[in-house]
C-alpha cells in the first residue's frame, strides 16, 4: 500500500535487461525488479503543470510517502 502528498506515481519494472552482472553475481532478467516513484505532476511537451512542479526561494517543500508491506 502507499500512501502519499503528491500528486502522481510511476511504476518502473526492468523489461529490457542489459548484460551487466548484479551484485550477487546473477544476470539480470527481465521485470525482476519494481519501483514505485511518487512525483508532481510531469513537464510535459506544452510545459503543463510547470507551475506546480518549480519550488520559490524560501518556500518549504514537504512531501511524504508512506510504503507498507504485505506477506500474502
Amino acid at each position: 500500500k502507499i500512501t502519499t502528498n503528491n500528486e502522481g506515481a510511476l511504476v518502473y519494472t526492468m523489461n529490457y535487461p542489459d548484460e551487466r552482472v548484479l551484485y550477487n553475481g546473477s544476470n539480470s532478467i527481465a521485470r525482476q525488479g519494481v519501483c514505485f516513484e511518487t512525483q508532481g505532476k510531469p513537464i510535459g511537451y506544452d510545459s503543463a503543470f510547470i507551475n506546480s512542479s518549480i519550488v520559490d526561494k524560501d518556500e518549504l517543500y514537504e512531501r511524504t510517502t508512506k510504503y507498507k508491506f504485505y506477506i500474502l
